[in-house]
């Protein structure tokens, strides 16, 4: 079996995240943290099929979240036999989807954080899920008569992490999911704030730094130390950021 890079695979219905296109021109083609194949109801993709990518990632160590709806139907839209999600990532999850409850608008529910009773809302889809044996309930459904049932689950698959998300949970509860799994696969988090995007290059004399204001406030970002490319000045650990402003740091590397 081909020996793979620790990946980080998430099937989320909008997390936004991807390849970049330039990967080519920095040696990063393959080597994405973030490998995001969107919608996977219908479980069709060759590279998923053919090469069962996601059973190789988690048993090789890598980390994969996913969510509802995933492995209903075959290419054919023929639905798998013996439970959801099929295709046998039944076993990489640990977790069967026994049922769906479709919310109607205005209605919701709430999982409930095992661990730190942390609470988030739900709208739109609530998945029954039957955990496997060994298989750790991260959150439980708060209401409904579905209440104390699990809606987050986490498993260990081979050497790496398997999680599945059984509802649409709100922004704090997907963050919540992905930090926990970002942490099994030893991928370090920025804490920036809300409406700040961080990207890094390498050269083999510095690393730049690219920090980007989205929002209509500005801000104040811990950054390196550095010359900023874009203003012409020198930053010495914090700098703000104007709106819709941008900063470009270059960290000299010994």
């Amino acid at each position: 079996m081909k020996k793979m890079k620790r990946v980080v695979l998430v099937v989320l219905d909008g997390v936004g995240c991807g390849a970049q296109p330039d990967a080519e021109k920095y040696g990063d083609v393959g080597a994405n943290t973030l490998n995001l194949p969107m919608n996977v109801f219908m479980r069709q993709q060759p590279t998923l099929n053919k090469l069962d990518l996601v059973r190789e990632y988690v048993e090789n160590g890598g980390t994969v979240v996913a969510t509802y709806l995933l492995g209903y139907v075959d290419e054919s839209t023929l639905c798998w036999l013996g439970g959801f999600p099929g295709d046998g990532l039944r076993e990489v999850f640990g977790v069967t989807a026994s049922e769906l409850d479709t919310l109607y608008p205005g209605e919701g529910n709430r999982a409930i954080w095992v661990k730190s009773s942390q609470q988030s809302s739900i709208k739109d889809y609530c998945e029954l899920l039957q955990p496997a044996e060994g298989t750790e309930v991260v959150a439980v459904y708060g209401q409904d008569f579905y209440s104390g049932h699990a809606a987050v689950t986490h498993h260990v698959f081979g050497k790496g992490h398997a999680y599945y998300i059984g509802a649409r949970l709100d922004d704090a509860g997907n963050a919540a999911v992905l930090r926990a799994a970002l942490a099994d696969a030893k991928v370090h988090l920025r804490d920036l704030p809300q409406g700040v995007e961080y990207h890094c290059r390498e050269s083999e004399n510095a690393r730049y730094h690219f920090y980007i204001n989205t929002t209509q406030s500005a801000v104040k970002v811990q950054v390196e130390s550095g010359a900023d490319l874009l203003s012409g000045k020198n930053v010495l650990g914090s700098m703000e950021l104007k709106p819709y402003d941008a900063c470009a740091i270059e960290e000299k590397v010994k």
